[in-house]
């Protein structure tokens, strides 16, 4: 398990604060620092720092303490008198070091909250032991989220099995050959915009280590007409949600954004000049090479809690293909049978989609990836893709023809004039979507959990029983390159006890029981 080091802004304050998270740091300590937020985006940053890590968590200070999850080892604060308002967020397995006046005297003092340790920092009363430590991880599913798991799982240690019931990794909606990252801009920054943006400067940070993967080329977010274009105008001038920093998205006039785009667009857009175009395919090969795991496909199985070990049996013949002490269903709509449980049980349903493909000699002049009521995106072989369509089901719903025409209809929104494109092929692919367009990740509550409970009204997600050892990371939706890693980061840090980096509102909107079904009385 992680050391896991929590300074609150009291104590980062004090000159005693540097060193000491200098030294926790080159113990490789996981250290977060929390940082009061007068203006600016919210959220959580993260850097190497030798071999600690180094987390920034800014938030307005009335948010601070709860968006900050526990699960901390040690907290660093300024003295007793100051303690007293971080106590949600402390455990008993946290030990918690003042750094201004060392506390004396009566261990009752401050009300009774802290006790002596023996190693002279003060404990929360309770039962501090620490949770088990996960040595071997299952994980179900090869595609871009398991992809992702499996290698946040190994950066802490955990020895993974990867199946998959495809032939290959990265086949299903994971086998495009390109895909656009960029967050998604709201006004009222609810939590696809928050979740979008965060996960997207998480990725940017992973794409530093596989820029093979990665063509930093930009991307214009077009305004679908003239009501919203005045909409994002408004937001602006009124510094909604908060002023934004030119470096991270610019809201660029329509002049300007055909410069950047090379296109004649109908109106101006959110310019987002770090994020482009991801090739999905061979971003989850490398993942899995780096993560070390060991990789089975064509093996179709089910996942079974046997023995306190889960157990994935292959469908035909039952006979063990892995076994841990963890488990990750990973598989998209296939995470209903690879669990055994109801095909509605987690909200999830499917959507079928086809991009269309158009020559390399289409649309030659676009500079960037393209996208807002529909969207353009150049592949590494130079060909453009023009889509998508949303199809209910996993099959099609229209003819090739009218999907391709459908592509091109909301892609000629826009734009002025529309050049004349060919049509060449296209890739289909069905994407897993929750009833709130949110993706799932997190421990997983089964329904043999849920039998014979009831509540008085909708219970709260903490009052829910989870499934022993086992976490999902499925329903990533479309947006699924732009938030999946940080979503395989709050898995993997919930698995092996480490604070997870998603505030506490974004846990919340993602996890999996939220679709529980449950009695009220």
């Amino acid at each position: 398990m992680t050391q896991a080091v929590l300074i609150t802004p009291e104590a980062s304050a004090l000159p005693e604060a540097g060193a000491l998270v200098d030294a926790r740091l080159a113990a490789g300590a996981l250290v977060r620092v929390l940082a009061p937020l007068d203006k600016g985006a919210p959220g959580v940053e993260e850097r190497r720092v030798g071999p600690g890590r180094l987390q920034t968590f800014r938030f307005p200070e009335r948010e601070l303490r709860r968006e900050c999850a526990g699960g901390w080892c040690e907290v660093l604060l300024a003295d007793p008198a100051s303690a007293r308002s971080w106590r949600a967020i402390l455990t008993p397995a946290a030990r918690c070091r003042f750094l201004g006046t060392p506390p004396a005297g009566d261990p009752r003092r401050d009300g009774g909250v802290w006790l002596p340790g023996e190693d002279g920092a003060w404990r929360v009363p309770g039962d501090a032991s620490a949770p088990p430590r996960i040595r071997r991880a299952v994980v179900v599913g090869a595609g871009i989220a398991g992809a992702f798991t499996a290698y946040e799982l190994a950066r802490r240690g955990v020895a993974v099995d990867v199946i998959d019931r495809w032939g290959a990794p990265a086949n299903g909606a994971s086998a495009l050959r390109a895909a656009i990252i960029h967050p998604h801009w709201q006004a009222a920054d609810g939590p696809t915009s928050r979740l979008t943006r965060q996960g997207f400067g998480r990725m940017l940070n992973l794409l530093d280590d596989f820029p093979e993967a990665f063509d930093p080329c930009g991307v214009m977010d077009v305004a679908e007409d003239d009501a919203e274009w005045a909409k994002w105008c408004r937001a602006v001038e009124d510094g909604r949600p908060f002023p934004v920093p030119e470096d991270f998205a610019r809201l660029t006039d329509r002049d300007a954004a055909r410069g950047r785009t090379g296109l004649p667009l109908a109106r101006g857009g959110w310019w987002f000049p770090k994020a482009g175009v991801v090739r999905p395919a061979l971003l989850a090969r490398r993942l899995l090479e780096a993560s070390g795991a060991r990789v089975l496909m064509g093996a179709e199985v089910r996942l079974t809690r046997e023995d306190g070990l889960w157990r994935a049996r292959f469908v035909r013949g039952g006979a063990v293909a892995a076994e841990a002490e963890a488990a990750v269903a990973a598989s998209a709509l296939d995470a209903c049978a690879v669990l055994d449980a109801p095909a509605d049980f987690f909200g999830l349903s499917p959507l079928y989609g086809r991009i269309s493909l158009l020559r390399d000699t289409d649309f030659r002049d676009v500079r960037c990836a393209v996208t807002g009521h529909g969207y353009l995106v150049r592949t590494e072989e130079g060909f453009c893709g023009v889509g998508a369509t949303y199809e209910q089901g996993t099959e099609p719903q229209i003819t090739a023809v009218e999907a391709h025409d459908r592509n091109m209809e909301a892609f000629s929104r826009l734009l002025t004039d529309t050049p004349e494109a060919l049509w060449g092929g296209y890739y289909a692919g069905v994407r897993a979507v929750a009833r709130d367009r949110m993706p799932l990740a997190g421990p997983v509550t089964l329904p043999a959990e849920l039998e014979g409970l009831t509540f008085r009204g909708r219970p709260e997600l903490k009052d829910l029983p989870v499934t022993e050892g086992l976490w999902g990371l499925f329903g990533l939706g479309s947006r699924g390159l732009t938030w999946g890693r940080i979503l395989a980061e709050h898995v993997a840090a919930e698995m092996t006890g480490e604070p997870t980096i998603l505030p506490a509102s974004l846990a919340r909107a993602v996890a999996p029981a939220r679709f529980a079904p449950v009695l009220s009385r």
